[in-house]
């Protein structure tokens, strides 16, 4: 959330949130949801390979932990693009080293490498990339990610948990702090623009 609100400025006139909900709008900015699963309310409700709306109708976008469940990535990322006006800005996030979240199929983790080959092959320029967090966030991730499994039908798993958040906000404070060793992340946030379309 820290990386997206130091970015927000980039996100300017017509915004499509790819994958959104509408629960999750960032500030009073002209956004339009689009998500194929109606419980997200969406503005309009689609599968992200068939966008009903014209090319270059966007002028920024956010996809934000969305990439890892589409089915075909490549052919989302050309859909994105097609409706996104030329020089458009958005910002991607995706998680690296993460609990398995179907929603409703989690089909894979990306590696920074791959993310730049993709992005690049469907004609977005990665301007820059974020890394999430560092070591401590990565512990502190899948130590609340493990209790939260428990967490509904266990009374101690709700105890340990509940003991545990104080511990987390150390651990993501020091995270911050510790140097940083970008091959260990809970994920990416990119920031791209489009350059062309075919």
């Amino acid at each position: 959330n820290s990386i997206l609100k130091k970015n927000i400025h980039l996100l300017e006139g017509k915004i499509a949130d790819f994958g959104g909900s509408r629960n999750n709008v960032y500030g009073s900015k002209n956004i339009v949801v689009l998500n194929s699963d109606p419980s997200t309310s969406p503005d309009i409700c689609c599968d992200l390979e068939n966008i009903p709306v014209d090319k270059e109708n966007f002028d920024s976008f956010l996809f934000l932990e969305t990439l890892e469940h589409v089915k075909n990535p490549t052919k989302v990322l050309k859909e994105i693009n097609r409706t996104l006006k030329n020089g458009a800005n958005g910002i991607i996030s995706v998680p690296f080293i993460y609990q398995y979240h179907p929603s409703p199929i989690d089909h894979r983790r990306w590696t920074e490498d791959k993310l730049k080959i993709e992005l690049l092959k469907c004609n977005f320029e990665v301007k820059k990339i974020y890394y999430n967090s560092n070591l401590l966030g990565v512990i502190s991730d899948l130590i609340r990610s493990y209790l939260l499994n428990f967490y509904p039908r266990n009374i101690l798993y709700k105890i340990i948990y509940n003991l545990f958040k104080p511990l987390r906000y150390i651990l993501n404070f020091l995270d911050k702090r510790i140097p940083k060793y970008n091959n260990i992340t809970t994920g990416y946030t990119l920031i791209v623009k489009k350059v062309k379309y075919d």
